[in-house]
C-alpha cells in the first residue's frame, strides 16, 4: 500500500480521536496543529505552559504542553540553556525535504537536559516521523539496573514505510542503561545512546533512507554507542540506505561503538571510538566491537579511530574493527587501530550456518599498533574474495600478538580464495601466524623482526628493515601517524605488487597509481595520479572476481597447449559458466579464451553482459569482435575477445558467460581478463548475415514434405497484403513441411512471414528448430517471439525472432510448418525472408523498441497524481513484481511520448471485480492531447488468478502515422478506495519512421 497513504490516515486517527489522545496525556483537549513557520520554545525555569510557546519571553515550562501540539514542515522546537526536563520528549508531526522539523537550544549556558530517568524507553523518541533535525541538547535515561532496552535518542519505524531525512548532530548523548539480554525478536544491540531502528523483523517496506548521525558525543551508554538497525535487509528497497555516521565521539560503552545493520552503502568516517566493550554479563552474549557493519553491502568504514576496546570475560571479539555476517562488497579502509584488547580487524562469513554469507570484503591502507590477541581474526570461514592489502601493522616487543587467526571454521569455507599483498608487517613480539585453509595468496608483503615458523612461506618474501620514520610512536589520533611513513631510502618503496581497484590513495591521501608496482604498507610516497579505473585478472585465483557460477574450476594442465597459461577457468559441466567483475565505469574489456576447435567450439560460445546494478534483470548485451592469436596446438586455439562498442555512463559490472550444451564442456577455457574504464576501440564488423528472399527452394541443405512450393499472387494482392513482396514459399496442401539451411556460428535470425487470418495467442503454425548434424530427427526447438508488424486486409505481417540468446553449436537451421487444421490448407502462411547471422541482426532501419516495466515512473511523459508504484504479490500479476496502479478510485492515466507511434503492447491485470473494460486506450499527435483518438484493442488473456485476471493489450488494427503520444487511461472505479483493482504491469512500444 503506498506509503503516503498510511502516513496520511495514521495522521488524520491520530488527530480523530479525543480518546486516545487523552490516553496518552490525560485530562487534555486534543492536539491542535502547529502554525506555520513557527518556533516553539521551552523555558524549565521560568516557562508558563498558558502562554503561546512562541517567543522566549512567552516560552512554555513542560515537554507535556509541547505534546500537544502536532508540528508542521518547518517548525522548530528550541530549549532554553540551562533547563533540564525528567520524562521524555516525543515530538509530534513529520517536516519535508525542503522545510524539516528541528530540536535546538537558545540563550547562553550548558546544553538544556532531557533526562528519562532510566523510566522511558528513550529520552527523546520519534516514531514514523520524517524530516527532522535533532542538535545541541543534553540527553541521558540512567537507571541502577541493565533491566529493559533503553536509548538515549530513538528513532523509531513501526509500520512507517520509509522514515527518511533525519539529522541527529553536535548532542551530548551520556549515561544510558539498556538490557543485554535477548527478548522476543528484538537484539540488544539495536538500543543504547543514538539508535535508529524498525520495529518489525519480517516487514521489508520498513526502512530508513537519507540519515545522518554527525558530530556528537556519546560515553558511558549500553549497549550499542550508535547503530542504524533495519530487520529485513536485501535490496535497496529493503535495507537502509543513504546512512552516514560522521565525526561522532564514543567512550566507555557497555558493548559496541557504531554499528550499520541491514543497510546498504552506509558510510562511517572520521569517528573515535575509546574503551567499547566496557561490561559484560554472566552467562550473557558478551561480544563487542568498537565500528563494525553487517547484513548490508558497499558499506565503507574510513577514517576512524578504534583504540582500548577490551575483550572481558566472555567477549571473544574485542576487535577495533567489524565486517560481519552478510556483508557483500564492504570496504575498511585509512583507519587507525590500537591497543585493542582483541586486535585489530575481524571479518565473518559464516554462510553454512548463518544467512548468505559474506564475501569481496576489503580492508586496505590501515595502520593497527600495538592490537593485541591477533591482527586479523578469519571467523565462520573465509569470506570469498577477500582481499587484504597495503596495511602497516606494528607490533611491539613483549606482546604476543597473533598476525592472523581463524576460529567458528566449521560455518564457513577454510579453502576459499583470499589474497594478503603488499602489507607491511613489523612484528617485535612473539605471536604466531595461524592462517586458515589453502586459499590465501600471499605476495609482496613484508615480514619485519621476529620469524616464527609459522610466518608465510613466500616466495621472494622481503625480511629487511622497512625504514619507517618512527615505527611504534603513534599516539591519540590519526594526525600522530607520521611516524609510519617511509623514509626516501626505503627499500619497499615501488617493491609491492600491482593491486587493482586499489581506491587511489594512501592513508595520508597521496595517490597511488592504478598501473605498476605499488610500495608495501600504508604510505605510498611513489604514486601518479592516474585517472580512472582499471583491473587486469590472470584467473590464478578467484580473488579478482566479485561473483562466478558453481560450476567453474581452475584448471592448469598441459600449459604448453594455452599459450603457457597455467590457470584457465572451467565448466564441470556444460551448463552456462558465468563470471562476473565489478568496475566503477568500466567501458572497455579484453577477454582472452582458448577453445577446442577438434570438439567443435566456436567463438559464439562465448559472450559479455554489462550492467549498471549488478541485478539478473539489468544486464543487457554487448556487441564483441574477436580475432585468432597464435596456431592451433593439439586442438586448441588462441581467441582474443574485444568490447566492440560504445558503453553508455554507469556500467559497473561485467558478466562474462562460457555457453555450449552441445561439446565437452571443458572444450572452452577462460584465460585472462583485462576491463578498462578507457573508451573501447570500435570495429566495424564485416556483415556475414545471410539473406534468404524466399523467391525459390534453392538454398535449402535438405527438406521434408513435397508440397513446398513458390507463392504466386495478382500484381493488386502482392500491393495490397504482402508490402510488395512477389517471392514467398508456401504449401500446396496441409501436409507438415520443413525447411533447412547451414549456417556456421548461429547467432540471430529474423523470419519474415505472412498468415491469412487472426491467430489470437497460438502461433503453433510456425515453429524454428536447430540441430549440430543433417539429420532431422535431431532438431531442437528454439523458442520465438512473434511481432505483429502490420495488418493487411485478412493478411498479417509477422516478425519472427528468438526469445532469448540462441544456443551455441547450432549448424543448422530449421523452419517446421505443422500439419494444418484447415481444409483446404497450406497457402494461409506464407515465409517471405529468412535471415541467419552469427552477430545480433539489428532492427529494420528508423524502427526502435520502447520498453517500461514500470518499476517507477521515470520513464512517463505525464501521468496522473494518484499514480503509485504497487510491490509484491507476484502470484497474481503473472510474475510481475512492481505495477503502476492508483492510490484513490478517480480516473488515473499514464502518457509516453515517442516519434510515429507504430505498435503497442500493453500487460494489464484486473481485479475479477470489474472487467477490462476499465482501460482505455488513446493515441495522438498533439501535446496537450486535444486530438486524441480511441484506439480499438485487442485483449488476449494471461494466466490468471481467482483475485486478478490478466490481458495483453495490443491495437486490433494498425495505427494510422504521425502518432506522438500514447495514452493509457484508467477508468473510474465506483467503489471508493478501489484504484488498485487496474494495473499495469509494462508498456511496449514500437515507434520510428515508416
Amino acid at each position: 500500500m503506498n506509503t503516503l497513504f498510511l502516513a496520511i490516515m495514521t495522521s488524520l486517527a491520530t488527530l480523530g480521536s479525543c480518546t486516545q489522545v487523552e490516553d496518552t496525556l490525560g485530562d487534555t483537549d486534543c492536539p491542535s496543529k502547529g502554525v506555520q513557520g513557527a518556533t516553539y520554545y521551552l523555558d524549565s525555569e521560568s516557562g508558563d505552559d498558558s502562554q503561546d510557546g512562541m517567543s522566549p519571553e512567552t516560552a512554555w515550562k513542560t515537554l507535556g504542553r509541547l505534546e500537544k501540539v502536532y508540528l508542521q514542515a518547518g517548525n522548530a522546537i528550541l530549549l532554553r540553556c540551562g533547563s533540564s526536563w525528567d520524562g521524555q520528549l516525543a515530538p509530534r508531526g513529520s517536516g519535508t525535504q525542503s522545510a524539516p522539523i528541528r530540536i535546538g537550544h537558545y540563550g547562553e549556558g550548558s546544553l538544556p537536559v532531557i533526562n528519562g530517568c532510566g523510566e522511558v524507553d528513550a529520552a527523546v523518541k520519534l516514531s514514523n516521523q520524517s524530516y527532522w533535525i535533532i542538535e545541541g541538547i543534553e540527553v541521558t535515561n540512567l537507571a541502577p539496573e541493565r533491566d529493559i532496552y533503553r536509548c538515549g535518542i530513538h528513532i523509531e519505524n513501526n509500520g512507517g514505510g520509509t522514515v527518511s531525512g533525519i539529522v541527529i548532530r553536535n548532542n551530548r548523548v551520556h549515561d544510558v542503561t539498556s538490557s543485554f539480554d535477548y527478548s522476543d525478536v528484538y537484539h540488544p544491540h539495536q538500543f543504547g545512546g543514538i539508535s535508529v531502528s524498525t520495529k518489525s523483523v519480517t516487514v521489508a517496506e520498513e526502512k530508513f533512507d537519507d540519515i545522518l548521525i554527525e558530530g556528537n558525543e556519546v560515553e558511558r551508554v549500553g549497549r550499542t554507542g550508535i547503530v542504524v538497525w533495519d530487520f529485513v535487509w536485501g535490496s535497496n528497497t529493503q535495507s537502509s540506505t543513504n546512512v552516514i555516521i560522521r565525526g561522532n565521539t564514543v567512550r566507555e560503552v557497555d558493548s559496541d561503538g557504531i554499528l550499520t545493520y541491514g543497510c546498504n552503502g552506509s558510510l562511517i568516517e572520521y569517528n573515535l571510538a575509546d574503551g567499547c566493550g566496557s561490561w559484560r554479563e554472566e552467562d550473557g552474549f558478551n561480544g563487542a566491537a568498537a565500528i563494525w557493519c553487517t547484513r548490508g553491502k558497499e558499506c565503507v568504514i574510513q577514517f576512524n579511530e578504534a583504540r582500548n576496546t577490551k575483550a572481558l570475560e566472555g567477549n571473544d571479539d574485542g576487535v577495533g574493527f567489524d565486517v560481519d555476517l552478510d556483508s557483500s562488497d564492504c570496504i575498511v579502509q585509512y583507519n587507525y587501530s590500537h591497543d585493542n584488547e582483541g586486535g585489530f580487524m575481524l571479518l565473518i562469513d559464516a554462510h553454512k550456518e548463518q544467512g548468505n554469507g559474506s564475501r569481496g570484503s576489503i580492508v586496505r591502507y590501515n595502520i593497527s599498533q600495538n592490537d593485541r590477541k591477533r591482527i586479523f581474526m578469519i571467523a565462520g570461514g573465509v569470506t570469498p574474495g577477500m582481499q587484504i592489502y597495503n596495511n602497516t601493522v606494528y607490533v611491539g616487543a613483549g606482546l604476543d600478538t597473533k598476525l592472523i587467526d581463524h576460529t567458528w571454521d566449521a560455518a564457513g569455507d577454510l579453502d576459499a580464495a583470499w589474497s594478503f599483498r603488499n602489507n607491511l608487517i613489523y612484528n617485535l613480539g612473539s605471536g604466531e601466524w595461524v592462517i586458515p585453509g589453502n586459499g590465501g595468496k600471499f605476495e609482496g608483503n613484508l615480514y619485519y623482526g621476529n620469524h616464527p615458523a609459522s610466518e608465510p612461506a613466500e616466495a621472494d618474501k622481503l625480511t629487511c628493515d622497512p625504514l619507517l620514520s618512527d615505527p611504534g610512536s603513534g599516539g591519540e589520533g590519526l594526525a600522530s601517524l607520521d611516524g609510519y611513513r617511509l623514509l626516501e631510502t626505503s627499500p619497499v618503496v615501488n617493491a609491492g605488487v600491482q593491486v587493482p581497484n586499489n581506491g587511489g590513495r594512501d592513508f595520508w591521501g597521496n595517490p597511488v597509481s592504478r598501473r605498476g608496482q605499488a610500495s608495501i604498507g600504508a604510505h605510498e610516497p611513489n604514486g601518479e595520479v592516474q585517472e580512472g579505473g582499471y583491473l587486469y585478472d590472470p584467473l590464478d585465483d578467484w580473488s579478482l572476481v566479485h561473483e562466478y557460477s558453481a560450476n567453474l574450476g581452475l584448471d592448469g594442465s598441459n600449459p604448453t597447449y594455452f599459450d603457457e597459461d597455467t590457470s584457465r577457468a572451467v565448466r564441470q559441466d556444460k551448463e552456462d559458466g558465468v563470471v562476473v567483475y565489478r568496475l566503477e565505469g568500466w567501458k572497455s574489456a579484453s577477454v582472452t579464451a582458448y577453445l577446442g576447435m577438434w570438439y567443435g567450439a566456436t567463438p559464439n560460445v562465448l559472450r559479455l553482459y554489462a550492467s549498471a546494478t549488478g541485478e539478473e534483470a539489468d544486464y543487457v548485451p554487448v556487441a564483441i569482435r574477436y580475432a585468432e592469436a597464435g596456431d592451433v596446438v593439439e586442438g586448441w586455439q588462441k581467441f582474443e575477445f574485444f568490447v566492440n562498442e560504445v558503453l553508455p555512463n554507469g556500467m559497473n559490472f561485467l558478466k562474462i558467460v562460457m555457453s555450449d550444451s552441445i561439446n565437452e564442456a571443458w572444450a572452452v577455457q577462460l584465460g585472462e581478463v583485462e576491463i578498462s574504464d578507457e573508451p573501447a576501440e570500435v570495429v566495424e564488423p564485416e556483415d556475414n548475415t545471410f539473406v534468404d528472399p524466399m523467391d525459390n527452394l534453392s538454398n535449402l541443405v535438405f527438406s521434408l514434405g513435397d508440397n513446398l512450393i513458390s507463392a504466386w499472387s495478382s500484381e493488386e494482392d502482392i500491393a495490397n497484403f504482402f508490402n510488395g513482396d512477389a517471392g514467398r514459399i508456401a504449401r500446396q496442401s496441409s501436409a507438415e513441411a520443413v525447411m533447412a539451411w547451414q549456417y556456421q556460428g548461429l547467432a540471430d535470425f529474423a523470419i519474415t512471414c505472412y498468415y491469412c487470418g487472426d491467430p489470437g495467442d497460438d502461433f503453433s503454425f510456425l515453429q524454428v528448430a536447430g540441430t549440430a548434424v543433417a539429420d532431422p530427427s535431431t532438431l531442437t526447438t528454439i523458442p520465438v517471439n512473434f511481432t505483429l508488424q502490420a495488418v493487411r486486409g485478412d493478411w498479417r505481417e509477422y516478425l519472427v525472432r528468438p526469445a532469448g540468446e540462441v544456443s551455441a553449436g547450432w549448424t543448422y537451421f530449421a523452419i517446421r510448418l505443422p500439419e494444418s487444421p484447415r481444409v483446404p490448407a497450406g497457402w494461409e502462411l506464407q515465409i517471405s525472408e529468412v535471415k541467419l547471422s552469427d552477430a545480433p541482426i539489428a532492427a529494420e532501419p528508423g524502427l526502435l523498441t520502447f520498453t517500461d516495466n514500470l518499476d517507477d515512473m521515470s520513464r512517463l511523459a505525464a501521468k496522473s497524481d494518484n499514480l503509485v508504484t504497487d510491490w509484491g504479490n507476484e502470484s497474481n500479476f503473472n510474475g510481475d513484481g512492481a505495477r503502476a496502479t492508483r492510490s484513490s478510485s478517480e480516473e488515473g492515466f499514464l502518457v509516453y511520448e515517442l516519434s510515429d507511434i507504430r505498435d503497442f503492447a500493453i500487460e494489464a491485470f484486473f481485479s475479477t471485480f470489474i472487467d477490462n473494460s476499465y482501460l482505455k486506450v488513446y493515441a495522438g499527435s498533439a501535446a496537450d492531447y486535444s486530438d486524441r483518438k480511441e484506439i480499438p484493442c485487442t485483449f488476449t488473456e494471461l494466466p490468471s488468478t481467482a483475485e486478478f485476471a490478466g490481458y495483453t493489450v495490443t491495437p486490433a488494427t494498425s495505427l494510422d502515422p504521425g502518432f506522438e503520444y500514447l495514452y493509457l487511461e484508467l477508468q473510474t472505479v465506483p467503489v471508493e478506495g478501489n484504484g488498485w483493482t487496474t494495473q499495469i504491469g509494462s508498456v511496449e512500444i514500437t515507434y520510428g519512421s515508416r
